[in-house]
């Protein structure tokens, strides 16, 4: 029995990011906004803050916890993948938010975003045998609630 299908997982790990101590600040107006709810100077900002993961802005006090937290959430998606149960719901749910029928490289971009190392004129050639046939139930489940649901 698995702990969390790929959605729960997939919810579960964005929650815990959204609470990580990272802003964004794309111009002078946002910046200017942050430094004054962190409660810092121009001068403290260059000292305490860094840019990493995504652009994001944090301070480096909270570095360590922010790299943690990804390598943990990494640790877990990959032995969660493990599991063909498991993989079939990732590849399901990715093809749906992928648009995977009607997107050109709905292959690639499914498998891109799961972590694994595709290439882009022959996708297939990253999975074994068995995350194949998890691959083929998936689509094969994709395509029948896509005719079901009226996706296209």
């Amino acid at each position: 029995m698995l702990k969390e299908n790929y959605e729960q997982m997939h919810r579960r790990i964005q929650a815990e990011v959204n609470a990580l101590p990272m802003y964004w600040a794309f111009s002078d107006e946002q910046w200017e906004k942050l430094l004054n709810e962190l409660g810092l100077t121009e001068e403290e900002a260059k000292e305490q803050l860094v840019s990493g993961i995504g652009n994001a802005i944090y301070r480096k006090s909270d570095a360590q916890h922010i790299h943690d937290t990804f390598s943990r959430h990494e640790a877990e998606l990959s032995a969660a993948m493990e599991n063909m149960e498991f993989l079939e719901d990732a590849f399901y749910y990715e093809m749906c938010n992928h648009e995977y029928a009607i997107n050109m490289q709905g292959k690639f971009d499914v498998l891109d975003c799961l972590g694994f190392d595709v290439e882009y004129e022959n996708e297939m050639a990253c999975l074994t045998d068995d995350q194949r046939k998890a691959w083929k139930n998936a689509r094969d489940r994709y395509y029948k609630d896509a005719d079901e649901k009226g996706w296209f």
